[in-house]
């Protein structure tokens, strides 16, 4: 009886150790794989980390040629802006020579008609200083009939061409107070555009230096992103 138990103990302890020397077997084998599986475990990650900073380096060159391309535009828009703006000054500037000449035109007019003025009155305080005996000598002094008509005809005419005379510089100058008046509601109108479009330009300016600071932030956020795939690479490669 107790040889079978001490057959049974035996039994057992030889089941016990070849099962510790699989067992052992096995925990030699894992502790040998462990570096490769944290190697690959590494790799992946190293892998998946490149992945997400490239696809936003891409996703940042997007936004950056989006944004080039928006300043191009803005540049060109600018310059329209600019060179119109010049002209319209310039138009500005000659609207305002152009009021200058019509007032010195009506200044001159005016000194005209004055001087007019004081001629046709000095003529008709003569006449009314000598009477209608006056101007009856002047017909009388006729040495005929064709004579007297003439004179009479040259007194109607001298008088005629008086009143005629005052009516014209009076029309030209009301013509060219209106011109004037056009000119400056004209001038006006051209330094209004050109304030309205110095303001715009100017927008346009402050928009396009966002748009750089803008832009200089995505060229910061690209080099960052590349320095760190580059770094992500070379770690990739160390191991």
């Amino acid at each position: 009886m107790k040889g079978a138990h001490f057959s049974i103990l035996i039994l057992f302890g030889i089941i016990f150790f070849l099962g510790d020397g699989v067992l052992l077997t096995a925990l030699a084998g894992d502790v040998a794989k462990a570096p490769y599986l944290e190697q690959k475990r590494k790799l992946k990650h190293i892998s998946r980390e490149i992945q997400e900073k490239e696809e936003k380096l891409r996703a940042i060159e997007k936004k950056r040629k989006l944004v080039l391309d928006k300043m191009a535009e803005l540049n060109q828009e600018i310059k329209h802006h600019w060179d119109l703006l010049r002209q319209k000054k310039k138009d500005c500037a000659q609207k305002g020579l152009e009021i200058a000449r019509t007032q010195e035109a009506i200044n001159g007019l005016r000194k005209t008609l004055k001087k007019k003025r004081g001629l046709i009155q000095k003529r008709l305080r003569i006449i009314w200083e000598f009477g209608p005996l006056g101007a009856l000598n002047v017909l009388l002094s006729a040495h005929s009939i064709p004579d007297l008509l003439s004179r009479q005809q040259y007194l109607y005419f001298i008088l005629d061409e008086d009143q005629r005379s005052l009516k014209r510089y009076l029309r030209d100058i009301q013509e060219l107070k209106a011109h004037k008046d056009t000119l400056v509601r004209q001038k006006k109108a051209l330094a209004t555009l050109t304030s309205d479009m110095e303001m715009e330009a100017l927008a346009l300016e402050e928009a396009r230096e966002t748009k750089q600071a803008f832009l200089k932030d995505l060229e910061a956020q690209k080099e960052g992103y590349a320095s760190m795939i580059a770094s992500l690479r070379e770690a990739e490669k160390g191991l």
